[in-house]
């Protein structure tokens, strides 16, 4: 399977020499649980101090797509990266949100890369 890309002439585009890992973590949270919140936190934490340490040619890319209904109040990360999603609705619309917010990660990554996005992760 190759690369997937959006520009234009995209298979005269050269792959980039460094493998990219783009991992994408959504965060859907109507009813607003704690335990939630607190493994978003710790699974970003985590997934920083692994981008830290990727040495060579390996990269981890972090994309968060966090979705607030009503009121409720987006989760405040240590480090906002370059790919990140905040988008809020009502509470009725809270069926394939995550699914939705994996397409709009995806398809934002895309958009944003110089280089076609071969490996993901959510």
């Amino acid at each position: 399977m190759g690369a997937l890309c959006q520009k234009e002439a995209a298979h005269d585009v050269a792959a980039p020499s460094a493998r990219t890992l783009h991992v994408i973590l959504v965060y859907s949270n109507p009813q607003g649980y704690a335990s939630r919140r607190r493994l978003l936190l710790q699974t970003h934490r985590h997934l920083l101090a692994l981008q830290a340490a990727l040495r060579g040619h390996d990269q981890l890319e972090i994309a968060v797509a966090q979705i607030a209904y009503d009121s409720l109040d987006f989760v405040s990360l240590d480090v906002m990266g370059q790919y990140d999603l905040n988008l809020r609705t009502p509470s009725v619309n809270a069926i394939w949100s995550k699914e939705n917010l994996i397409n709009l990660s995806v398809r934002n990554i895309l958009q944003r890369t110089a280089h076609c996005a071969e490996y993901f992760a959510y």
